[in-house]
């Protein structure tokens, strides 16, 4: 015959207190009754905790190393972080002075690009007039060359 527990006697205890106070003839002592069977519902439920504690104590006991580790490995939380910003006067203060840096940053930041844009557009049309420079300086060395030739034959074919 197995050992009982403390809790499973006093369970069978209960249970024959239950099975007096119920006689074949005469009255029932309600009251008394439904105390019992409360009591019992509660022994009830710690035996079957002690059964699930020893469960898994037996369980633990028979584990392998790769199971231990996959027991006690922790489980990922996903947390959820409030970003918002309470609206409270200091805050307010904050976001107006940031709005304000952050606009006068971004004036800026247009200002210096289109000041690229413009130093660009110069350069470029540096570079094109230097190139058109460039070609009148090839028109009037060609036009100088011509001369030179006419005159050379002038002289020549005249003389």
């Amino acid at each position: 015959m197995p050992v009982l527990s403390k809790n499973q006697k006093r369970l069978r205890a209960v249970n024959k207190k239950i099975r007096l106070a119920k006689p074949a003839e005469g009255e029932w002592n309600l009251a008394k009754i439904e105390d019992l069977e409360k009591e019992r519902d509660m022994i009830s439920e710690r035996i079957l905790v002690d059964k699930k504690k020893q469960k898994a104590k037996e369980d633990f006991e028979k584990m392998t190393a790769d199971e231990a580790l996959e027991y006690f490995k922790e489980e990922k939380v996903d947390t959820i972080e409030d970003h918002s910003i309470p609206n409270t006067p200091h805050t307010r203060r904050l976001r107006k002075t940031i709005l304000e840096n952050l606009n006068q940053h971004m004036m800026s930041e247009m200002m210096n690009h289109q000041m690229r844009v413009r130093i660009n557009i110069i350069n470029q049309l540096k570079a094109d007039c230097k190139i058109e420079e460039d070609e009148v300086q090839q028109q009037q060395q060609q036009q100088q060359e011509l001369q030179e030739i006419k005159e050379f034959l002038k002289k020549n074919i005249t003389s």
